[in-house]
């Protein structure tokens, strides 16, 4: 089947096979391998380049399709899988048994296929089950993951689910997994629900995991919710993390914001100024750490001793 992506994205689950070597662009991907053929670009270098700095000028970049493979692994004698794994057929992959390349199927065979096994596997084996459910339309995958975040499955399944969720960009999604969020009641699913939101390209995403992180009441969740931040390059996200780490009440909180800042080396002159003015003894102390710990902070302190 086939799905939506950034360029630089690869969707990968569940992909070791017990050893298995994948991402040598020196072999054939397995689009290739299935196939037969080698795919040739279909495009001129070119043109390639000239769309990629019109990305860059545009400050976003454009999705692009990609054929992704469902794979599952049987062991002699068994009807149900033993692996089940979700590659994306732009890469090479070595598997340590025969594979058997049935074809193409529609989103509703594989979608009916798929979720008949569901209830036939055991807990630990669900995961990567779910992951390759949520690849399908959401009008087929939301009600399935619902069923599960709202049901009495197991929390590392819910988990799975949550983050998964994250995969069908919808509104409806985003709704349920704030839901989630604030009300499931294993810790392990909560965070899986932000790491869910964190994933999604949904407008209002962003605002929402910014909120947590800002006023959650569950300081796990605003550390997970931060975490998130710290992975974007936007500036709701940077500003969120500033100003947590400027007002925030809890030391904690400053602190994580403080660590998560320091990943960043545009963050730099903010910590200088949280080492230099922040009233409080020891959020100076931390930030005066962290920067100690980067190169960009490292060179601005020796020139901030030499003066």
């Amino acid at each position: 089947m086939s799905r939506l992506k950034y360029p630089n994205e690869t969707f990968v689950s569940g992909v070791t096979f017990h050893g298995g070597i994948w991402f040598d662009r020196n072999k054939p991907s397995l689009q290739e391998w299935i196939q037969g053929i080698k795919i040739v670009p279909r495009r001129e270098v070119t043109d390639e380049a000239k769309s990629q700095l019109n990305r860059l000028e545009k400050n976003k970049q454009e999705k692009i399709r990609t054929e992704i493979g469902i794979f599952q692994k049987f062991e002699r004698g068994e009807k149900i899988p033993e692996k089940i794994s979700v590659i994306d057929l732009d890469v090479h992959y070595d598997f340590d048994a025969p594979l058997y390349w049935i074809g193409h199927a529609s989103d509703e065979e594989s979608f009916q296929y798929l979720s008949d096994q569901y209830e036939r596997l055991k807990n630990d084996k669900k995961e990567d089950l779910l992951a390759a459910i949520s690849i399908h339309p959401p009008a087929l995958a939301f009600p399935f993951l619902k069923k599960i975040l709202k049901g009495k499955e197991p929390e590392n399944v819910q988990e799975s689910a949550a983050v998964f969720m994250g995969e069908l960009d919808i509104p409806e999604a985003l709704v349920l997994l704030q839901d989630v969020a604030q009300s499931n009641p294993w810790k392990e699913v909560r965070e899986g629900a932000v790491v869910g939101i964190s994933e999604m390209d949904v407008p209002e995403s962003l605002k929402v995991i910014s909120q947590m992180a800002l006023s959650s009441p569950d300081e796990d969740l605003r550390e997970t919710a931060m975490s998130m931040l710290s992975d974007k390059k936007d500036s709701l996200s940077f500003k969120t993390l500033e100003q947590i780490a400027w007002f925030d009440s809890s030391s904690d909180m400053r602190e994580t914001a403080i660590a998560m800042l320091a990943e960043k080396e545009e963050a730099v002159p903010v910590l200088m100024k949280i080492m230099d003015e922040h009233p409080s003894k020891e959020t100076r102390e931390v930030a005066l750490q962290m920067l100690a710990e980067t190169v960009a902070g490292r060179e601005i302190l020796k020139k901030k001793v030499k003066q």
